[in-house]
């Protein structure tokens, strides 16, 4: 090979890639909070999840889809499809860094997602992800306690009909 002038050599830190998942995940909420609280908001989101250089951070996001009632519902693309991959990433080790937050705003929001490899997979992934989202069921709760009272409620909701999931977030 010839030499290349001005060239020190090899460059042994080679950039990381980007992947902004929150900044775009916070982009898209911004732009549905402009829309009536009435609609249903979601968010559809075909990624592998992985998470590096955003400037907003997972936890930040989360609060903000949770207090203007935003969905985040996905599928899964990549490596994070795959069944071992996809599966260690939706458990989540301790102590071990997150490479998959897609789960995280999933749990988080009321949100499912899928993990698919093949483009017919992805198709047929968003097509029943639509259909769950037109035949869901909003509850609220409302408490007679101050708002300012800093308490945490949780919610239970049981089904009595077999064959039916629940898919709430926390």
């Amino acid at each position: 090979t010839a030499a290349v002038r001005g060239h020190t050599g090899i460059q042994l830190n080679p950039p990381k890639e980007v992947h902004a998942l929150n900044d775009a995940i916070l982009a898209a909420a911004a732009t549905l909070v402009k829309k009536p609280i009435e609609r249903r908001r979601v968010i559809y989101v075909i990624s592998d999840g992985k998470e590096y250089g955003s400037t907003a951070k997972t936890k930040d996001v989360i609060k903000y889809l949770q207090t203007n009632r935003i969905e985040v519902d996905g599928t899964l693309v990549g490596d994070s499809s795959l069944p071992l991959v996809g599966f260690l990433d939706r458990i989540h080790l301790p102590l071990t860094m997150r490479d998959n937050v897609l789960p995280a705003y999933a749990n988080a929001t009321g949100g499912n997602f899928d993990a698919e490899f093949r483009t017919g997979g992805i198709e047929k992934s968003f097509a029943k992800i639509a259909e769950e989202v037109r035949t869901r069921y909003t509850l609220d709760y409302i408490t007679h306690e101050p708002l300012i009272d800093g308490k945490y409620r949780t919610l239970e909701v049981k089904v009595l009909r077999p064959n039916l999931t629940v898919i709430a977030k926390k």
